[in-house]
This record gives structure tokens, sequence and C-alpha cells, in this order.
């Protein structure tokens, strides 16, 4: 039995009260600051989260022993406004590399100010 492949969109955001720059510089380059400790696929003790802030880079953990696990590409860095990474690691229904776009970070107005959406 044959099984075809679907495409899935999922769209989320959230609202951070920071210039855009900030956000995007939170999103990427300090990733271990907000990405939930219990939720990496490293064997080990994880020491940190890598961003390496180029198209062309990788997304890996790296463990207290000095182990990597890469589990993303970084196909687009558009700083301060978009990254597309692409997602490395197989999991149910899903192909063992299947791109994402993620990270689009812009400016919408709100009553009193400006609002930077992630």
């Amino acid at each position: 039995m044959e099984t075809q492949a679907t495409d899935t969109a999922v769209h989320a955001s959230i609202v951070v009260d920071a210039p855009i720059e900030r956000a995007f510089s939170v999103f990427t380059q300090d990733i271990g600051s907000w990405w939930n400790p219990d939720h990496h696929i490293i064997e080990g003790e994880l020491a940190e989260m890598v961003f390496e802030p180029r198209e062309g880079g990788h997304v890996y953990d790296r463990g207290v022993d000095g182990s990597e696990c890469r589990w993303a590409r970084v196909l687009a860095f558009e700083p301060p406004t978009r990254i597309v990474i692409s997602w490395d690691r197989p999991a149910a229904g899903r192909p063992a590399s299947s791109s994402m776009q993620t990270g689009s970070v812009r400016r919408e107005p709100r009553r009193d100010a400006y609002s930077t959406v992630v």
C-alpha cells in the first residue's frame, strides 16, 4: 500500500513587547532561552542549542559530552524579518526532511504603538 504525503499548514503568532530587531535576535541567536529544555532529541544531557545565523547554517543541540544532534538547516536568513528552516528529523507522517517557514517577524499597528509579531 502506498501512502501519499499531503501538505499541512500551521499558523501561529505571538505578540512581543520588543523592537523587531530584538525579537528576531531572541528567536534565532537566543533560541535556548525560550525553547522548552524538555523538547530536545539529543541522546545525552543538553548543554546548549545552537542557531547558525546564515543561509546554509544549521540548528542543533550540543550535549555536555560534546555530542551534537543537527535537526534543522537554515534555508533563508533575512534579519530582522524572515527565516526559513528545514526540519531534518523524521516523524510520523512526515518525510525526513521537510521545509517550513518560521520566524516571520513583522510590525503591526496598535492603538497606542506598534507591536512586533513573531
